[in-house]
């Protein structure tokens, strides 16, 4: 399945782009690329730009990889330890689990039904979802990127205070 993995392609940002780096990333910056490119197929569908089947056919194959890559970082809040930020994002899993268990009957995976996405409330809910979930994942970089640094600095600073820093 590694191997499935590592040829499979999806259609990201208008170029192929292979699957394993968008499910194992180092950092959050693809999940901040796919919800920055889900508001802005929204604005598109809203100003009518673009077809709303081949902007549903770009958007349905980023949202496993979406979900999934959130449920791995989750898990490595639990497996380390970090019970804050497990509980900050439990409630987003919720809802991503209840959004995918509800989406439209459709014959791929995707939450994104062309025929109903042009209806002004659908396009508003989903245009609004995009937005709050990228400011939710921006937020959530910079806490943990606080973290880091601060784990960091704070371990530096202690090693030169017991004299075990090798400058």
């Amino acid at each position: 399945t590694l191997q499935l993995l590592q040829t499979a392609t999806v259609k990201y940002l208008g170029k192929p782009t292979k699957l394993l780096q968008l499910l194992i990333c180092p950092d959050e910056r693809y999940r901040f690329t796919i919800d920055k490119l889900k508001v802005i197929a929204f604005d598109e569908l809203k100003t009518d730009y673009k077809n709303p089947i081949d902007q549903c056919n770009s958007l349905n194959p980023l949202v496993l990889p979406e979900y999934l890559l959130h449920l791995l970082f989750n898990l490595l809040f639990l497996f380390s330890g970090e019970w804050f930020s497990l509980c900050v994002n439990i409630p987003l899993i919720a809802y991503h689990i209840n959004r995918y268990r509800t989406r439209p009957v459709m014959t791929g995976p995707g939450l994104y039904d062309p025929t109903s996405i042009m209806n002004s409330d659908v396009l508003t809910k989903c245009q609004r979802e995009g937005w709050i979930k990228l400011a939710f994942y921006l937020l959530s970089f910079f806490y943990y990127l606080y973290g880091i640094a601060s784990y960091y600095l704070f371990s530096h600073i202690f090693s030169l205070k017991l004299g075990l820093a090798n400058l």
